[in-house]
């Protein structure tokens, strides 16, 4: 059965849209959970972060604090990619193995991966279609204020920080407007979730 990669921007709706996905029957993935674990005391995720950061971005008991962490790297390109590099090895590999898992189980459910750097690392030949979920600019930013407790020019700074919308867009197989409500929303995974089981029966068929 089919794999799919779900991503998008920041705010633009893909765990909303997951865990739609999810209620439909779909097997999911969520690359974010994955990349928490990373960070989790312990981790390997962990001990390369506090190596390459120090003390600074810990809370007083030693888990990471990750709102500071994220204010240092959305504020500085270099510090970005650095962390960049030391955790998508650690993510990517977690996330391929749990593909193969799905792959060896011989489903006919689909699968969708909620994987918010996709293009950016170069997944699009790990999936057999991709998904994007797309909302206007303003409604990030307003959702990312409003979810993250951001000011407006750190809310841009975030935006700023990802690959256009528009350019996922254009490189998917299928898009999801979720510049409404959520039964909008709903509608939408619907419509796709529809259209991904008539793919993979005529894969299977």
């Amino acid at each position: 059965m089919l794999s799919i990669g779900l991503t998008g921007g920041i705010a633009s709706g893909k765990s909303s849209a997951l865990n739609y996905f999810k209620k439909l029957g779909a097997y999911t993935i969520d690359a974010d959970a994955i990349a928490h674990q990373c960070l989790d005391i312990g981790h390997e995720g962990y001990r390369r972060v506090v190596t390459a950061f120090g003390q600074d971005v810990l809370h007083p008991d030693t888990s990471i604090d990750r709102q500071k962490l994220g204010s240092l790297i959305f504020s500085d390109p270099a510090q970005r990619r650095r962390l960049n590099e030391l955790l998508h090895p650690l993510i990517i590999a977690k996330l391929r193995t749990e593909l193969n898992a799905y792959h060896g189980k011989k489903t006919n459910v689909p699968l969708i991966a909620d994987v918010p750097l996709l293009f950016e690392c170069g997944l699009e030949e790990d999936f057999d279609a991709i998904i994007v979920v797309v909302a206007p600019p303003e409604v990030q930013k307003r959702r990312l204020m409003e979810r993250n407790n951001l000011s407006p020019q750190a809310a841009e700074q975030h935006l700023a920080a990802q690959m256009p919308l528009s350019e996922k867009a254009h490189r998917a197989d299928y898009v999801i407007d979720n510049s409404g409500t959520t039964e909008q929303l709903a509608q939408e995974v619907q419509r796709v979730y529809e259209l991904l089981l008539q793919q993979g029966a005529g894969m299977t068929g």
